[in-house]
């Protein structure tokens, strides 16, 4: 069994790109340290590839072969690379972060096109390509930021500037205390920045920095995404009584809005568990078959893969409850054992963790043997600033950053620079036309056809149980999350 577990592995080594593991990493060790601490049980919404684009920057800024540098490159994914292979992925997020660009830029373009057409400006295109197309290509902006305050003598270094420019495209900003026209036009671009990324809360942004960053050894990272997705065909938005089976702690079902739709065939259900509770027997038993499957099964949930448009996915994982559990198992303390499970490595001689094969088989099995008919799950909104995400990092070995006296980051800035704060925010809608979509693109409604394999049992799929969610593009995950509590997620929703 091993061989054929080792020979699975290999096949999926060569079809996902090589920072996609070292970004799983990372999401893995913060969200089970978010859940060790989260007394409450708060839905959690965090951007795996936002914290690791950060902490990339500050790799490139630590000493050679510093304990700060091997930190890092441990917390990063790279524990096992060298320098050569290092390059590579830094390499890799430039090409990735252009690829978001252009896809971002191109979008802008097709909603100013869009708006010509229905203003009667332009007839180049069919009513086709104006219903579908237009309005649904995504948005996917990452916003990264270093701020520090430079002293006579000590700016921060030309090649880590460029290095970070190059690689990560990612700003340097002087926060002196000299009350300049250039720092006039500095705080101006970034407060909108910042309000663009959803930083602002109240009061501008340099405000709070101005009162709070006294030092130049200090070193602010700012870091988001924000992400416009759509699915290929509009939700029904509906109102529903215990649609979903938790409210926080309490074990109960509680009332809400879910969003419903007859699926296309590109949509994907596997179920990791026994035949027994397995509502699709046929493709079971022949995805059983694969090693890696069984090994999985043992966990007991379902993953469904819905497809977003421009090559992106959301991706849902749901505990499988079975009949015959203890009673006082508690549908929340399922997901959290499932949490734990997916982001663990069963393999010590391999660092995937489960989380990655699941997706990675997912990703490679056909929905032959049965045709995703209906799909519903809660309509929720969850919206995070993670203020306790420094004490996140300290709890997975970086410690040494925060401390001015062993950070080690003198590649970036020659005096003794420390990670004073890193804030993060993570946003997430599901609506029914996408994943927090333009209030402007939502007037047109674009219909995908489905039909049903002779012989392939029809299937629905109802979402009532916490669950953990990814949105990927392609294989990169973006956004990485868990809904525990739907009435934490009544606030309003533009649709």
């Amino acid at each position: 069994m091993t061989n054929t577990i080792n020979q699975e592995l290999e096949y999926e080594e060569l079809h996902q790109p090589k920072i996609v593991g070292p970004i799983f990493k990372v999401a893995s060790k913060l969200l089970v340290q978010l859940n060790n601490h989260n007394e409450q049980h708060e839905n959690i919404i965090i951007s795996p590839i936002c914290i690791h684009r950060a902490l990339s920057l500050l790799l490139l800024g630590s000493n050679f072969a510093s304990r700060t540098k091997k930190a890092l490159q441990d917390s990063l994914g790279y524990a096992n690379m060298d320098e050569y292979e290092i390059q590579q992925c830094h390499k890799d997020y430039a090409r990735v972060l252009e690829r978001f660009e252009r896809i971002t830029q191109n979008t802008v373009k097709n909603r100013e096109k869009f708006e010509a057409i229905k203003r009667g400006e332009d007839r180049n295109m069919s009513d086709y390509e104006l219903r579908v197309d237009l309005p649904r290509s995504p948005v996917i902006n990452l916003f990264s930021m270093l701020m520090t305050k430079y002293t006579e003598g000590q700016v921060v270094q030309s090649h880590y500037e460029r290095d970070a420019a190059r690689y990560y495209h990612s700003s340097i900003w002087n926060m002196d205390d000299q009350n300049s026209e250039e720092k006039h036009i500095q705080c101006v671009i970034v407060n909108k920045r910042a309000r663009e990324a959803g930083f602002e809360d109240g009061r501008p942004l340099m405000d709070y920095l101005d009162s709070n960053f006294h030092s130049p050894d200090s070193l602010l990272i700012l870091s988001s995404i924000r992400l416009e997705a759509f699915w290929p065909m509009d939700f029904e938005e509906l109102d529903g009584k215990g649609i979903f089976y938790n409210y926080g702690a309490r074990d109960q079902p509680v009332d809400g809005q879910c969003l419903s739709v007859k699926l296309s065939t590109d949509s994907n259900l596997l179920e990791f568990t026994s035949n027994e509770l397995a509502k699709v027997k046929l493709l079971h038993k022949t995805m059983s078959k694969r090693a890696i499957f069984r090994q999985l099964s043992r966990l007991n949930f379902r993953a469904i893969l819905i497809p977003l448009k421009g090559g992106l996915s959301f991706v849902i994982f749901e505990p499988i409850i079975d009949p015959l559990d203890e009673p006082s198992k508690t549908t929340l303390g399922q997901l959290y054992d499932l949490i734990d499970d997916l982001l663990a490595t069963s393999d010590p001689n391999n660092s995937k963790t489960n989380l990655e094969h699941a997706l990675g088989l997912l990703d490679s099995s056909v929905n032959e043997n049965y045709q995703l008919v209906s799909f519903r799950m809660p309509k929720f909104r969850i919206e995070k600033e993670l203020n306790d995400l420094k004490v996140a990092l300290k709890s997975v070995g970086l410690r040494r950053l925060f401390d001015r006296d062993s950070a080690e980051l003198s590649n970036m800035k020659e005096n003794k620079l420390c990670l004073s704060d890193i804030k993060h925010k993570a946003m997430i809608a599901t609506t029914k036309t996408g994943i927090k979509p333009d209030q402007d693109n939502t007037t047109t409604r674009a219909q995908t056809s489905y039909s049903m394999g002779l012989g392939s049992p029809p299937v629905e799929v109802n979402i009532e149980n916490p669950f953990m969610f990814v949105v990927r593009y392609k294989k990169i995950p973006l956004l990485m999350g868990q809904l525990t509590n739907l009435k934490a997620t009544a606030s309003p929703i533009v649709n």
